[in-house]
C-alpha cells in the first residue's frame, strides 16, 4: 500500500542565490526551520544546508556585480579563470559605455582572443553553453541595437509635430516622403541586436 507520503512527494525546487539568502535572513530574525520549509517548498535539509553556507552565500553576493546576477542565478560555481571572465566582463562594459553593440558571436569571439592573450593552458570552446553561463553569471541580457536604441523620445515627438506642419504648409502627400538615411546602406555590417549589462535600460519607442 502507497503512504500518502509517498503519493504526495514533493516538487524538487531549485532556490536562487537570492532566495538562499533571504532564508539566512529570516533565520537570523527567529524564523523556524520548518516555516521556511513550508514558504518555499524545499526539505529540511535543504535550510540547513543553506544555512550552512552563509559566509559563501554573502561574499558572493558582496562581490556581485549586479542584482540581476543573483535574483537568477542559482549556484555558486564560478568561471574556470576569475582573470579571463574579469578581463572579457569588463571589455564588454567599455563598448557597452561607449553605445557600440556587443552581440554574443562578438563576445565569444573576444573569449577566445583573451584565452589566447593571457597564456590560459586549460581549453574551452567559448560556445553557446559558455555564453549563457556568461550573461547569466553577470546579468547580461539581450536588447535591441540601432535607432532604436539612439532614439530621442521628446525629441521625436517635437519632429512629429513639425512634419506634419510642414507637409501641411507645403501641400506635400505621404508619397512624396521618403528617407534618404545614407547610413542604411550599411545595415549588415552590425549586429541586429545587442548584449546589455543588467543597469542597461531598453528604448521602447522607435524613431
Amino acid at each position: 500500500m502507497t503512504s500518502k507520503k509517498n503519493a504526495t512527494k514533493r516538487k524538487h525546487v531549485t532556490l536562487t542565490i537570492s532566495e538562499k539568502v533571504e532564508i539566512i535572513k529570516k533565520l537570523d530574525k527567529g524564523a523556524s526551520v520548518k516555516s521556511l520549509c513550508e514558504v518555499y517548498g524545499v526539505g529540511l535539509s535543504t535550510i540547513y544546508d543553506i544555512r550552512k553556507q552563509r559566509e559563501k552565500l554573502f561574499k558572493f553576493c558582496a562581490e556581485s556585480d549586479t542584482v540581476e546576477g543573483i535574483s537568477e542565478r542559482r549556484t555558486l560555481h564560478s568561471a574556470k579563470s576569475a582573470d579571463h571572465d574579469g578581463v572579457l566582463y569588463e571589455w564588454f562594459r567599455q563598448h557597452r559605455s561607449k553605445g557600440l553593440p556587443v552581440s554574443g558571436t562578438m563576445l565569444m569571439e573576444k573569449a577566445k582572443e583573451f584565452h589566447t592573450d593571457l597564456r590560459i593552458s586549460s581549453a574551452c570552446e567559448y560556445s553557446q553553453g559558455w555564453l549563457q553561463k556568461f550573461k547569466h553569471r553577470h546579468g547580461i541580457h539581450l536588447k535591441a541595437t540601432g535607432k532604436q536604441l539612439l532614439a530621442d523620445r521628446k525629441a521625436v515627438e517635437c519632429y512629429v509635430t513639425e512634419f506634419a506642419k510642414l507637409m501641411k504648409d507645403e501641400g506635400l502627400s505621404l508619397e512624396q516622403i521618403y528617407n534618404a538615411d545614407e547610413t542604411d546602406v550599411f545595415w549588415r555590417c552590425l549586429p541586429r541586436s545587442t548584449l546589455a549589462g543588467a543597469e542597461g535600460t531598453v528604448v521602447r519607442n522607435r524613431k
